[in-house]
């Protein structure tokens, strides 16, 4: 008798688990919202592109495509289960997508075709990136290439030194143009007269932040894909101190560089 019962009761179980319709098992459902909020970024060769999502269902776009520059596009979205809408106002675009909390995402066509992945970025560089640099380990072989640059929180930067080309090497003083940082991806204007055209082309590159990471201090690794070859390359930037402590004395040298 003692064994009927239990039988009864479990055959009671599976019947009733059986019977369980969707909305009455909604805790099995897994809510992905929380996990997209946050800012990603995605570095491709040619392509490259920011989304800072929000809680409100609202985003922040920006990015570049072969040279062409576009920013802080305003976007609605909605996920539901593996499926994101993005809502850009004149279109909308439907796409799948893959999540890995606080690592990667990846979004492909609803075809599964011409897909991308994402890195989750925990800290914003923007701050990071402000001050001066100096470079001598270019991405592009050269003899004696020194670069200086100056990052100012108002979208300037300000370049001086040997700048590496293909075949040589170019000096510039004082060169500015315009720049902009998202998550851990920068986007440069590279100047009309540089590339030979009537409009700046714009460039992306991934930044990786390492405070203290030598005796001589922060250390700011740029990474971006080679416009020849399609190859990751990298290089390391030194934060050069903008001030002296002297007992008594301050000085400011922000806009002088020594070699």
């Amino acid at each position: 008798m003692k064994i009927f019962k239990i039988l009864a009761i479990a055959l009671v179980a599976i019947c009733g688990f059986a019977s369980c319709d969707k909305h009455e098992c909604d805790f099995i459902a897994t809510d992905r919202k929380a996990d997209l909020v946050g800012t990603w970024t995605c570095l491709e060769a040619d392509f490259a592109q920011a989304f800072v999502f929000k809680a409100d269902g609202t985003a922040i776009t920006t990015g570049v495509e072969n040279g062409e520059f576009w920013e802080n596009v305003n976007i609605t979205w909605k996920l539901s289960n593996n499926k994101l809408t993005l809502n850009y106002g004149d279109n909308t675009s439907e796409t799948l997508i893959d999540i890995i909390p606080g690592s990667a995402m990846s979004i492909a066509d609803k075809d599964g075709a011409n897909r991308r992945t994402f890195q989750y970025c925990a800290n914003d560089l923007s701050d990071e990136i402000v001050g001066m640099w100096v470079c001598n380990d270019s991405k592009v072989e050269a003899q004696n290439d020194m670069m200086i640059e100056t990052f100012y929180e108002n979208g300037k930067t300000v370049l001086t030194g040997f700048l590496p080309m293909k075949n040589n090497q170019d000096f510039v003083l004082g060169d500015e143009t315009d720049y902009k940082v998202v998550g851990n991806l920068m986007f440069l204007a590279v100047p009309a007269e540089k590339v030979g055209g009537d409009k700046p082309m714009y460039i992306a590159e991934r930044l990786t932040y390492t405070p203290k990471a030598t005796a001589l201090g922060d250390v700011m690794t740029f990474t971006n894909y080679s416009s020849d070859t399609d190859e990751l390359l990298s290089e390391s930037w030194l934060r050069i101190k903008q001030y002296l402590e002297l007992p008594g004395n301050s000085y400011d040298y922000s806009n002088i560089y020594v070699t």
